[in-house]
C-alpha cells in the first residue's frame, strides 16, 4: 500500500508541475523555434524526460529551472539531429525573415536596408564566436528579456554568477566587434 501512495504522490507532483509550467515552457520553446507544432512536440519530449527522471532531481525546490534545462536540451537535441555537420544552433531559426520584419518602412531607401542587413550579418558573426552557453545567456537576457533571477533559475546558476557571465559575454562581443572592425578597416 505504501508503494501505491508514493506513486500517487509522484504522479500528483508531476501533474502539478505540468499545470504550473507547461504554458510558460511552451512559450519558451515557441520563442526559440517560431513553430507551434515543433514547440508542442518539444514540450511533450520535455515532460517525457521529466517523468522518466523525476526522482533524480537534486533540488526539489528548483523544479522550474530543472524543467527549463530539459526543454533547452530537447531544443538543442532537435537541431543537432537535423544538422548534417553539427553546426551551432542558430540564435533564431528565422534570422533572415526576422531582419526584414524589423524594417518598418517598405519604402525605405535601399542603402538603409543594405546597411541593416550588413549590421545584422556582423552581429551574427560576432555571436557565432561565442560559446553555446554565452549565446544562450545573451538570448535569455536580451531576446527573451529575462530577469537575472529567472536566468539563474533556468540555468542552475546563482544570480551573481549569471550576472557575471552575461557581463563577460557582452564584453567578449565588444572585443570581437572591435577586432572585426579593425580587420575590415585595413
Amino acid at each position: 500500500m505504501e508503494c501505491s501512495n508514493k506513486r500517487d504522490d509522484r504522479n500528483l507532483e508531476i501533474e502539478r508541475a505540468y499545470e504550473a509550467y507547461a504554458e510558460t515552457l511552451f512559450y519558451f520553446l515557441y520563442r526559440k523555434t517560431k513553430d507551434r507544432m515543433l514547440a508542442e512536440e518539444l514540450l511533450q519530449e520535455t515532460y517525457i524526460q521529466a517523468i522518466l527522471h523525476w526522482d533524480q532531481r537534486k533540488d526539489k525546490k528548483r523544479t522550474a529551472g530543472w524543467l527549463y534545462r530539459i526543454a533547452e536540451n530537447e531544443f538543442r537535441q532537435h537541431y543537432r539531429r537535423r544538422s548534417v555537420f553539427g553546426a551551432a544552433v542558430p540564435l533564431r531559426p528565422d534570422a533572415e525573415e526576422f531582419l526584414w520584419e524589423e524594417i518598418p518602412d517598405p519604402q525605405a531607401e535601399l542603402e538603409e536596408q543594405l546597411l541593416k542587413k550588413e549590421e545584422f550579418k556582423t552581429l551574427e558573426r560576432v555571436l557565432s564566436c561565442l560559446s553555446q552557453e554565452e549565446q544562450y545567456l545573451l538570448r535569455l537576457r536580451w531576446q527573451e528579456e529575462r530577469e537575472f533571477s529567472e536566468i539563474a533559475q533556468m540555468t542552475g546558476l546563482n544570480v551573481n554568477t549569471a550576472k557575471v557571465k552575461v557581463h563577460r559575454a557582452v564584453k567578449k562581443c565588444r572585443d570581437i566587434y572591435k577586432e572585426l572592425e579593425r580587420k575590415e578597416g585595413k
